[in-house]
């Protein structure tokens, strides 16, 4: 009954650096999609954020944040997805209460 409390309260997208010549990765303003993957795994939620990434050529890795409310970003956990084709990822979170997401790209300079 709980397990759907579980929603976005905040999201925030931020990127940082820049690498491809023409063109940056941007995010839209739309939220990234959360949902439960099963059931059978009320701790868990998959963060896609695959809708609202533009240019994302462009982007060399990701960092997922996940914190509950009430909790400063840094006292969340930190999620590296060092593959820029991967535009999802399933986290831990703890059921029955509300927390953040926050998606960060990073673009290398090389």
């Amino acid at each position: 009954a709980c397990l759907y409390s579980v929603f976005v309260v905040l999201f925030l997208v931020t990127g940082t650096y820049s690498s491809c010549f023409t063109s940056d990765a941007k995010w839209t303003q739309d939220p990234p999609k959360i949902t439960v993957p099963s059931k059978n795994s009320p701790n868990k939620v998959q963060v896609d954020w695959s809708t609202i990434i533009k240019n994302q050529r462009c982007a060399d890795k990701y960092f997922v944040w996940v914190w509950k409310d009430g909790q400063q970003k840094g006292q969340g956990k930190k999620y590296v997805i060092p593959d820029k084709n991967t535009l999802t990822k399933i986290v831990d979170i703890e059921p029955c209460l509300f927390h953040n997401f926050r998606i960060e790209l990073e673009e290398d300079d090389s």
